[in-house]
């Protein structure tokens, strides 16, 4: 089991990652905006529900906001990702920044393969359990 320090974000076999969204700071004129923000869709096995987690990283004091969201497996993964990408490229042009998108489509071991690769993102292993 591999995990995202200070996230709450834990990759596993069983469970199917979509993708992870990342917009780095941007040049801020206003300090107030002076953030990160990072989103992860995924499903879990056994679970009748996708979920997604996102996060704002506000650089003034370090403070993080996370929410988490559900939305049933009916609704299709690509119009799901699709609202998270708009709400992504949202958060981009507000924070005169830009989105990075990793798109992974495979269970949790794979997405750390792949999110290892990411130089703004620090992964760890956790022990299971």
């Amino acid at each position: 089991m591999m995990e995202i320090p200070e996230t709450g974000l834990v990759f596993h076999v069983d469970q199917y990652v979509h993708g992870v969204w990342f917009v780095p700071l941007g040049a801020p004129g206003d300090p107030a905006r002076a953030c990160d923000w990072l989103a992860c869709l995924w499903r879990e096995l056994g679970h009748d529900h996708w979920f997604l987690r996102y996060r704002t990283r506000w650089l003034r004091d370090e403070q993080r906001d996370w929410q988490t969201f559900t939305a049933p497996l009916s609704q299709s993964e690509d119009a799901i990702a699709a609202s998270v990408h708009a709400m992504a490229e949202t958060v981009a042009l507000w924070m005169g920044s830009r989105l990075c998108f990793v798109p992974i489509r495979s269970h949790g071991e794979r997405a750390i393969e792949i999110l290892q690769r990411q130089s703004w993102l620090r992964v760890q292993e956790v022990p299971c359990g």
